[in-house]
């Protein structure tokens, strides 16, 4: 095998633990929220896999919200989950896009570690229409044993 075929072995291979890691983590997001939202009336939905509303998949987790909770407007939040490392512009940015694809006016940006969320990072007191949490997975890290 030359070096070059080994490197784009390895990097698939490091893909594809980063893509599952992703997955797996949105499974752990959606139990979570969904836990909290059957208590309210509200409907957690797991989206990250569907076009959304303007065609890509952005917005991983979709809760509409119970209506007699809303004076019965259709309001729905979108969650984003990230297991990599952004920076602030980039996640605003996707979190602006998640909200138009999934028909959102609330928006939530939900990182695996806090070693993964942008620095710094908004208070939500202090930032309209943008929350922020950080949990810490229960899975291992890609390249930890």
């Amino acid at each position: 095998m030359t070096s070059a075929a080994a490197a784009d072995s390895a990097s698939k291979e490091v893909f594809d633990l980063i893509s599952q890691k992703g997955f797996k983590f949105e499974d752990e997001l959606h139990e979570l929220v969904n836990q909290e939202a059957v208590h309210f009336g509200d409907v957690a939905v797991q989206v990250g896999t569907e076009p959304g509303l303007l065609g890509p998949k952005t917005g991983d987790e979709l809760v509409i919200f119970n209506p007699e909770d809303t004076g019965g407007a259709a309001i729905n939040g979108v969650w984003e989950a990230k297991t990599g490392k952004q920076d602030l512009r980039k996640i605003l940015d996707e979190l602006g896009n998640a909200m138009a694809n999934r028909d959102a006016c609330v928006r939530i940006a939900v990182f695996g570690s806090p070693e993964v969320a942008p620095a710094p990072c908004p208070s939500p007191s202090t930032v309209t229409k943008r929350s922020w949490c950080s949990i810490k997975s229960t899975q291992t890290p890609v390249g930890s044993s």
